[in-house]
């Protein structure tokens, strides 16, 4: 993770204003952002600046966090919220926000 805590710590906060606007469940605004300030934490503390690594902290705390209590919101099986997350933060992660972080490095690189 390029910017460590303030970064994740931005990242809870942005999941609490967002899952606030869209759901206003009080369950989502907490536990989401703590899946998130959790993800983030870990992917700037733990990979040691291996970006791969950091992105897999980040797939399965969420998928963990947010997959446990989706159940209580939606009328889905446990099996299929973990999966749902999983291919969900997969995509986000690993086909669009490792691309993007290369890219970033690399612009960063010339300057």
């Amino acid at each position: 993770m390029i910017h460590g805590i303030p970064a994740a710590i931005g990242l809870a906060i942005g999941c609490a204003v967002a899952n606030a606007y869209a759901t206003g469940n009080i369950i989502d605004i907490v536990f989401g952002s703590i899946a998130n300030l959790v993800a983030g934490t870990l992917a700037a503390k733990a990979s040691r600046g291996r970006p791969i690594l950091a992105s897999t902290y980040a797939v399965i705390a969420v998928t963990l966090i947010v997959g446990s209590y989706l159940p209580l919101l939606f009328p889905i099986p446990l099996w299929l919220s973990y999966l749902s997350i999983l291919i969900g933060e997969s995509i986000a992660i690993y086909l669009i926000g490792y691309p993007l972080l290369r890219y970033y490095k690399k612009l960063i690189e010339k300057f």
